[in-house]
């Protein structure tokens, strides 16, 4: 949907609170789906209770990071590239930060989903407030269906799923199959490895 946002706004800037809102209600159905979804897969697979509760609370990250991708495109249709790019790099200075912080004091994983939800929720507040002096738009409008944009939305929806089963479905199958310690070996190894490769 980000990228059918972009192309149309960025046609038409004027109109761009316009289509915003004409989408943002099928965007909200989307997410709130996408949470029932993930809470309801972790009743599927034999996890232990402490890990569901923690694919439950991190599932509110989906709403933040639907949201944040959404109003992410205001920025990228409007061209204002500066702001949202500092905007990322304080983030993530916060993030480590709390990370940190976090762990310090001994809070282990609860930590971390905590500080998570912290930094999420804060920055998207900042950049909502930031989205709204460039375009104007309702984050609760009334559902309208484009069904040309929304054809387009989910050929791109599918690409993107089709990637992420794609690069990530070997965690998945080790998380159901092997140890916590395996999933936490093999997560940190893969993490690293894709941080490392973004220097090629």
């Amino acid at each position: 949907m980000g990228k059918v946002l972009i192309r149309e706004g960025s046609q038409n800037i004027d109109e761009m609170g316009k289509i915003l809102n004409e989408t943002i209600a099928l965007k909200n159905f989307c997410i709130l789906l996408a949470i029932i979804l993930c809470i309801l897969s972790s009743f599927v697979v034999s996890y232990d209770s402490e890990v569901k509760i923690y694919i439950a609370v991190l599932s509110l990250t989906l709403s933040f990071d639907g949201i944040d991708s959404f109003i992410g495109t205001i920025f990228q249709a409007t061209e204002n590239f500066k702001l949202i790019s500092i905007l990322n790099i304080i983030q993530k200075i916060f993030y480590v930060f709390f990370n940190i912080f976090f762990l310090y004091l001994g809070y282990g994983i609860a930590g971390l989903v905590l500080s998570a939800l912290i930094v999420r929720f804060s920055f998207l507040i900042l950049r909502y407030y930031y989205s709204r002096r460039l375009v104007q738009f309702n984050l609760f409008s009334k559902l309208k269906i484009n069904l040309l944009s929304l054809k387009q939305s989910l050929i791109f929806s599918l690409i993107g799923f089709t990637e992420m089963l794609y690069t990530r479905i070997d965690l998945l199958m080790i998380s159901i199959l092997g140890t916590p310690l395996q999933v936490g070996i093999y997560g940190v190894a893969y993490t690293l490895s894709r941080q490392i490769s973004m220097l090629r």
